[in-house]
């Protein structure tokens, strides 16, 4: 018998795109609700209700307003605000809108819609309800409208009914906070516009990166740049790759973090990294067949950034599924989602923290670092939302550890050959697992036998595992090419940062 040690069960995360054979012991090819943090697996947490809304979503903007967080979403045919009560008020303009999807932007303390077949929608100060944006140009709709500066940008217009995929349009600048006086371009101010090239497809979106702003087409991405002068913006293309669809790019330490049509990337405006080939990439585009679902967040607090989309064939546009990449360590993750519209990380007005919070959540005190007196800091905090459109809510999504979530973390294709100094030939006799790992609650660890490395697994019985109380599992199996899983839906949580197994080879004694 020998035991064989499996360490940093979060070092290397999902790979799901490579052979199991040319794959590390410690990495998975099978992860669902788990989360890669600091060398361990832990348990991704559940959506709670925050609010209930009374429509289904199409989008939503949570925002600062007047140094108070602000709850917005979007409808086919109206927009809503979601009181101090936390009921939704209906803040359309007259006649309310025709709309099948919405993105939004922020200026100052005001939230921007747009559907790209009507004026922006842009609520100021004192007004109880939205309105078309002042100043904007007659009889012109945008498929994305941005701020930049003191600048708002519009991109890929229908000017007169004519479309312009590849135009790009810029207002005068601003004062801060004030809404720009005008998007005529004329010798006196700064307004203007600009064509990329027609070869690189229709813009898709923009977003502000450092002191710049970067478009994106099917195929390309433009640095645009404030330059004042005569030409007030300068640009560069400066990549071959673009985006698959509006929304599916975010912001995170002076990066973007960006979907393709054939690829996930990083990029400062200048490099270009490619993080997902041979990992999760192909993955990623078999497990849905709507590409305008996919969808970007950064996750501040977490290091994170989360690409969601729809993943049950419904063509709802629904989010049923998300890969999460953790740019700290380098890992990946996927985890469910309750068909949301819209993550949004954000700010939040805590509440204090009760004993049966406390309970609910599944940790112990010796897990936290933070007194009870911290715990009940009631200034402003960054939270996860989830906009969901399947249970008509806006849901906190970062620290509560529920039940009725299941997690999975699976490997298989295993043979053990370097560590024992065996061939693939010999058959291994697997009767007990000790788990490295501490939190609470109950798991289910599996154990299993495939005769070539991708071959399908014969599993045999869970046995149930208490993490609290238990220190081993006593299995029984054998085969070429061993395989374990470790799953469950209790409420706790737990940090999983090893396995050892008593393993017995054939013709060993």
């Amino acid at each position: 018998m020998a035991f064989v040690s499996i360490r940093d069960l979060g070092l290397i995360g999902l790979i799901s795109d490579k052979p199991n054979y040319d794959l590390q012991d410690n990495a998975f090819n099978i992860v669902n609700n788990v989360r890669f943090f600091n060398g361990t697996a832990q348990k991704s947490s559940s959506p709670v209700e925050r609010f209930s809304i009374n429509a289904d979503p199409l989008w939503g903007e949570i925002f600062l307003k007047d140094g108070v967080p602000t709850y917005t979403y979007a409808t086919e045919t109206a927009i809503y605000e979601i009181d101090l009560s936390g009921v939704s008020q209906n803040v359309s303009k007259a006649g309310g809108y025709s709309a099948s999807e919405w993105q939004s932007t922020v200026w100052g303390d005001s939230p921007i819609y747009n559907n790209g077949g009507s004026d922006p929608q842009i609520k100021e100060g004192a007004d109880l309800l939205f309105k078309d944006l002042p100043s904007w140009p007659a009889n012109t709709t945008c498929k994305v409208i941005r701020a930049y500066k003191n600048f708002l940008i519009a991109l890929n217009i229908n000017d007169f009914g004519t479309d312009l995929p590849t135009y790009v349009r810029w207002s005068t600048e601003s004062s801060t906070g004030e809404i720009p006086a005008s998007w005529e371009v004329l010798p006196t101010n700064l307004a203007g516009s600009n064509q990329l090239t027609e070869e690189e497809g229709e813009i898709i979106d923009g977003l502000t990166l450092g002191d710049s702003f970067i478009i994106y087409t099917q195929t390309a991405a433009f640095e645009m740049s404030f330059i004042g002068g005569n030409f007030v913006m300068s640009f560069r293309k400066f990549s071959d790759n673009g985006l698959i669809n509006v929304n599916a790019v975010c912001a995170f330490d002076n990066f973007h973090f960006c979907v393709s049509g054939t690829s996930i990337y990083t990029h400062d405006g200048h490099s270009v990294r490619h993080i997902a080939d041979q990992r999760v990439r192909d993955f990623l585009f078999q497990s849905t067949t709507n590409t305008t679902s996919i969808k970007c967040e950064h996750l501040a607090s977490s290091k994170e950034c989360i690409i969601y989309f729809e993943a049950d064939g419904s063509g709802s546009g629904k989010a049923t599924k998300a890969l999460i990449w953790c740019y700290r360590y380098d890992t990946w993750s996927f985890i469910d989602l309750p068909g949301v519209r819209r993550v949004q990380f954000a700010y939040t007005q805590p509440t204090p923290t009760t004993w049966a919070d406390w309970s609910a959540s599944g940790v112990t005190w010796d897990q936290l670092t933070e007194t009870w007196a911290q715990l009940q800091d009631l200034s402003l905090a960054s939270q996860t939302y989830l906009i969901s459109s399947a249970t008509n809510s806006i849901d906190d999504f970062d620290t509560i550890y529920g039940s009725g979530v299941r997690f999975n973390l699976e490997r298989t294709g295993l043979d053990f050959d370097k560590t024992l100094g065996t061939s693939t030939n010999n058959i291994k006799y697997i009767d007990q697992i000790l788990p490295q790992i501490k939190g609470s609650g109950l798991v289910d660890i599996t154990v299993g036998w495939s005769d070539t490395p991708e071959g399908s697994v014969r599993w045999d019985a869970p046995v149930s595992y208490s993490i609290e109380n238990d220190y081993k599992v006593d299995v029984r199996t054998s085969g070429r090419y061993p395989a374990w899983r470790f799953e469950g839906e209790d409420a706790g949580n737990f940090q999983l940062s090893g396995m050892d197994f008593n393993v017995l080879v054939d013709g060993q004694r």
